[in-house]
């Protein structure tokens, strides 16, 4: 009899390539022992969890998916916007439904402020919210390590110019502008 759904398979902490992203996941249906339910014949069904990823988004693909051999494959589906922190719930009628990890995609973060600033001022930069980690650079030397950060003298000089970048990461995902 089947008792449980469990994730066999998580979709990759990281993707980086789409949109549309390509998710891919397994669903298990086990029985009391822990074994493969392999003569269960219904349909998971998945779909995006409220509140992760980016409002909006679309779990694209078949749904629901027929369990074979007592397990639901996931494998042909994606997610149509970029974002992080997402995660997919699997639900089977009768059993408690099932979360994936969370995972983000898309491996994008762009830096607000000024193109440009003088050596005699300072200018505040801004990079995009929700990654776990910031660290800004100037040429490759990291020097700030906040989701906001403000440029000034030292160390510009006048007549040098430089780059501004930061790396972020997320869900183990490193982004970078």
């Amino acid at each position: 009899r089947s008792r449980r759904l469990v994730m066999g398979v998580s979709p990759l902490a990281c993707g980086i390539s789409g949109p549309p992203f390509s998710v891919s996941a397994t669903v298990w249906v086990e029985d009391d022992g822990g074994n493969l339910a392999v003569c269960e014949a219904g349909g998971v069904t998945g779909g995006i969890v409220p509140g992760t990823g980016t409002g909006g988004a679309t779990f694209l693909g078949p749904n629901p998916v027929p369990v074979a051999l007592g397990m639901a494959d996931f494998g042909a589906h994606s997610i149509d916007m970029a974002g992080p922190r997402y995660q997919l719930q699997f639900d089977l009628s009768g059993l408690p439904p099932v979360l994936s990890r969370t995972f983000s995609l898309g491996g994008a973060v762009t830096i607000t402020g000024p193109p440009s600033i003088c050596p005699t001022s300072s200018e505040m930069y801004l990079a995009d919210p929700g990654f776990d980690t910031y660290t800004w650079s100037i040429d490759g030397v990291p020097f700030d390590w906040q989701q906001v950060t403000t440029v000034s003298q030292p160390p510009l000089v006048a007549g040098t110019s430089y780059t501004l970048s930061v790396e972020a990461r997320v869900d183990g995902c490193t982004a970078m502008a």
